[in-house]
């Protein structure tokens, strides 16, 4: 391939289209994030998440349609101004507005996250498809963290590799009569701390 040709775009693991009533959702899984679409009538919203930013442990949640609270809002405050004679028609047009929220309510499954929450309609398009995605999401979060864990032990280990490495050569210098007993206990001292932990010579 060459150096300039286009990198082939990444495909997800897994996709997820929901929508109830006016809203719909589309979620993407990658191998480190999964990406959030939502839209209504009113807004839309994208969302990228790294794995490693979202709890594999999910919570039920109800949540409903805002934007028919929303909608009922603003059509009682115009008819308050149109028809200030009136006050029922303001009032029916909050309960309507406030029963078109309940009647959208509707459990969703959320993965609490750092930067924010991921959420799913729980039994949309149907209760397989969105449990299969909920596992996949479960399983590749925990690989993320697996594969963190990895990186900090190899990590560390590098660390305790180089401060040995130091010491060594420190050991050198003195047994050479380059550095005197007060040096290597002092640099000694000081790889210690550095490595949080402690390290030294045998006072011969």
């Amino acid at each position: 391939m060459s150096p300039l040709a286009p990198r082939p775009a990444e495909s997800p693991v897994a996709v997820l289209e929901q929508r109830s009533g006016t809203r719909r959702l589309r979620c993407e899984l990658y191998a480190d994030r999964v990406t959030s679409e939502t839209s209504d009538l009113l807004s839309s919203r994208r969302l990228v998440l790294p794995l490693d930013s979202l709890s594999a442990h999910i919570v039920v949640r109800q949540k409903g349609a805002l934007s028919a609270l929303v909608a009922g809002t603003v059509l009682a405050a115009a008819l308050a101004v149109a028809l200030p004679t009136q006050p029922l028609a303001v009032v029916g047009a909050l309960a309507a507005g406030l029963g078109a929220w309940g009647l959208s309510r509707h459990p969703c499954l959320v993965f609490p996250g750092q930067l924010a929450d991921l959420e799913l309609f729980r039994d949309v398009p149907d209760a397989a498809t969105a449990r299969r995605f909920v596992a996949q999401t479960i399983a590749r979060i925990e690989a993320c963290r697996q594969e963190l864990r990895a990186e900090a032990r190899q990590r560390a280990d590098r660390v305790r590799v180089d401060r040995v490495d130091e010491l060594l050569r420190l050991r050198e210098l003195f047994a050479e009569g380059i550095i005197d007993r007060n040096d290597l206990g002092t640099a000694a001292e000081l790889l210690a701390r550095r490595e949080e932990r402690r390290i030294g010579f045998r006072r011969p």
